[in-house]
């Protein structure tokens, strides 16, 4: 057999399995995601046994209500509870869900919980509740209420939100004031805690690897850090402040600054009925000295990032030219992803497809026309290719002649083989050029659909691929998963883009293609991109399937041309 034959198509093979895997590993955290086994035999006996912290033994002095406090802007639409001056929805008016409303980026299920809850000391110290006083003052959600320990210690608790229109960014402040005797909070060497979840949206009832997925994540010294929660206790507690900690999912992202001088973080990931993941974290408020005595004040600010995981969104909060909070060098573009590169020329392929979309407003079409374009531009390479592959045809009575002359010596007929070929011009291993060219803008594609918002619910055909960012399904037997592939969907697309390629292969077979080594080949790389594609989003199947039908459409062609001269 031929080995440069052989060594060419491993290569080809190899760049497909290499590409993904590198993209898989070093481009998205390969830890973020994982569902380990261990994992969710702990988790499965911490939920248990783990109780949620009751409330804090604090006599409210503030006249009870119970209502809800609406604000928005052209930004958020929010609503607090004035039982406990809590978060209870934040939606983005410029996003919406599946089912055509606004996102909601505070998702609480049935836990009963809510975003934004204090607690007495460590992250596991009890709730402080109220009721609150709640009032809208313009931009500003403020909460007060007055409370009293068992020992006749009045101390007043104040929480203001602050917003700004056309701002991903709010501001909080919290404000502890001693009004008799000293502010009672504290434990194990915290004042409070700041709760800051439960699950942030949008809601999630499977967590799936590439499609959805939430990262606990800090930035630590200028670079973005995700941090998993031990698998033997599924909460973290650090001792370093950072300046910033925040979640990080598939499309959206949520960051607090804490404008604290000292704060250990803490992450937790234990059950919370009602919720498939909890995906809360802490700031844990040092108690300082002085902070809780007689005529004490203490007042802590912080400012929160919820919205798009979009780059040019959140690099605008790095610059106090443009963060209306006049906050800087926050680094939060690196929610975004790292960039380099792959950021650069993924960014070049969704300039090209926005501005087909102008044109043609169905982006499932635009990647087709956008294949087509690359497919166009490539033509006089595709031709002579596919020429010279209908040319191998031509040889075939040469091959059998030399079939039957060396039948029984494989080397010598392998070699005077492609002695035939270099005679008649002919480059056998010149088939793989199209698709060389065409796995760097596939791989683009692919990487765009996974991480760029613009793509988030883009339609191609609606009522069967209702978003090309995910892969489409006809059938879905999930719990139940197929032998050795542990698929438990039926997808349609993949298979249509392999048995083109099947054709493709089968109708170009030249019979040079009776040297067993190209015949292998000859199939052996559809089958192999069948099974990367499987589980790709249906955008950049579609990409994959125009790009193979119209080779099939340019091979047909040229063959009907010599067909015609005979």
């Amino acid at each position: 057999m031929n080995k440069k034959i052989w060594l060419t198509g491993a290569l080809s093979i190899a760049v497909i399995i290499i590409t993904v895997f590198i993209y898989n590993n070093f481009i998205t955290d390969k830890d973020a995601v994982a569902e380990k086994q261990a994992a969710a035999e702990a988790e499965q006996a911490e939920s248990l046994s783990y109780r949620e912290p009751g409330e804090a033994d604090y006599i409210s002095l503030t006249e009870g209500r119970s209502g809800i406090l609406e604000y928005s802007n052209d930004v958020f639409s929010a609503e607090f509870t004035e039982s406990g001056a809590l978060l209870t929805s934040l939606k983005l008016n410029k996003y919406l869900d599946g089912r055509g409303n606004p996102v909601n980026l505070i998702f609480s299920g049935d836990s009963g919980m809510s975003a934004f809850t204090l607690h007495d000391g460590d992250f596991n110290g009890k709730v402080i509740t109220g009721p609150y006083e709640g009032r809208i003052n313009d931009d500003k959600v403020v909460f007060t209420a007055l409370l009293e320990d068992g020992n006749g210690n009045k101390f007043r608790i104040v929480k203001t939100w602050e917003f700004a229109d056309g701002s991903y960014m709010l501001g909080f402040r919290i404000e502890l004031i001693s009004v008799e005797g000293e502010i009672p909070l504290g434990s194990n060497g915290y004042l409070y805690s700041l709760g800051i979840g439960p699950q942030l949206g949008p809601p999630v009832e499977k967590m799936n690897r590439g499609y959805v997925y939430r990262y606990f994540c800090l930035l630590d010294n200028g670079e973005k850090r995700n941090v998993g929660t031990p698998e033997d206790s599924l909460t973290l507690s650090l001792d370093t402040p950072y300046r910033w900690l925040g979640m990080e999912g598939r499309y959206f992202a949520y960051a607090t600054i804490p404008q604290l001088d000292d704060y250990d973080p803490a992450w937790d990931e234990r059950h919370a009925e009602g919720l498939f993941k909890r995906n809360e974290y802490y700031i844990q408020r040092p108690h300082a000295a002085g902070a809780g005595g007689a005529g004490s004040f203490v007042s802590d600010q912080y400012y929160m990032y919820f919205g798009p995981k979009d780059r040019a969104v959140l690099e605008s909060f790095d610059s106090s030219d443009t963060n209306v909070f006049g906050l800087s060098e926050l680094n939060l573009g690196l929610l975004a992803g790292d960039g380099g590169i792959v950021y650069a020329l993924s960014n070049i392929v969704k300039n090209v497809l926005n501005v087909l979309n102008k044109v043609v407003p169905n982006y499932g079409l635009d990647i087709i026309l956008f294949a087509l374009i690359i497919q166009l531009l490539i033509f006089p390479i595709s031709r002579r290719t596919y020429d010279n592959a209908i040319r191998m045809q031509l040889l075939g009575p040469g091959i059998g002649e030399l079939k039957k002359k060396y039948k029984y010596n494989d080397q010598k007929m392998n070699e005077e083989t492609m002695k035939l070929f270099e005679d008649n011009n002919v480059k056998p291993r010149s088939s793989m050029v199209p698709f060389v060219i065409h796995l760097p803008f596939f791989i683009l594609t692919y990487v765009l659909l996974l991480t760029n918002i613009d793509f988030r619910l883009a339609s191609f055909i609606p009522g069967w691929i209702n978003d090309i960012s995910l892969p489409e399904y006809i059938l879905d037997f999930s719990p139940g998963v197929m032998p050795i592939t542990g698929w438990d969907k039926i997808r349609i697309l993949p298979v249509i883009a392999l048995a083109v390629s099947l054709v493709q292969s089968r109708y170009i077979q030249a019979p040079a293609d009776s040297i067993r080594s190209m015949r292998i080949m000859s199939y052996l790389i559809p089958v192999v991109m069948f099974l990367v594609i499987y589980n790709m989003p249906s955008g950049a199947v579609l990409y994959w399937l125009a790009m193979t039908s119209t080779n099939l459409l340019i091979q047909w062609r040229i063959k009907a041309r010599y067909e015609n001269k005979k």
